[in-house]
């Protein structure tokens, strides 16, 4: 009984046919780019299918997503003149590897194995020490792709709800045409 008066409380104003268009467009870009996508790019990988790069450090950068968690850029020349920018994903930095990348001189050599969809950092090795561990940024990237996974589900739940109350405003109009 208290379900039903929470129920009706909640959703107690009808969608408008432009909030069903908005529910339906929306949850069905964002649950296939969470759900697909992210599964995609950070899927997982053999150490053989990883891309091996060497490289020499040049700068790094942090984008902040969370108040706690960043990704880190970091900024290589490798065998073109140009510089790339390879990932540390938010899941695996850590204040160690922060501090570590934050102390690294330019010209440092790198060697580190790239997610072949992405340009994430799986492993990160510096004048032999291992900086990050290979098979531990899988297992972060696994528990992190769980819940994108989860969100790209709950978008798509919003699509439905969307197509339902389409459904719903195509009969209403069919039943006053009559």
């Amino acid at each position: 009984m208290k379900k039903n008066k929470l129920f009706k409380k909640l959703f107690r104003k009808k969608m408008t046919l432009e909030q069903a268009i908005l529910f339906l467009v929306v949850g069905l870009i964002l649950g296939t780019v969470f759900t697909f996508g992210q599964q995609y790019w950070d899927a997982p990988i053999d150490r053989e299918d990883a891309i091996s790069v060497e490289a020499e450090y040049h700068s790094y950068s942090r984008k902040f997503s969370h108040p706690e968690s960043h990704d880190v850029g970091i900024e290589c020349k490798t065998e073109n003149p140009y510089y790339v920018k390879y990932y540390i994903d938010a899941s695996c930095v850590t204040y160690d590897i922060l501090d570590y990348v934050h102390n690294l001189e330019r010209g440092t050599n790198l060697l580190m194995l790239i997610h072949p969809n992405s340009d994430t950092i799986l492993s990160l090795t510096v004048n032999g020490e291992e900086i990050l561990n290979f098979d531990e940024v899988q297992d972060n990237l696994n528990s992190t792709n769980v819940g994108f996974l989860c969100l790209g589900l709950f978008m798509y739940v919003l699509a439905v709800c969307g197509a339902v109350r389409l459904i719903v405003i195509a009969v209403q109009k069919l039943k006053k045409s009559k």
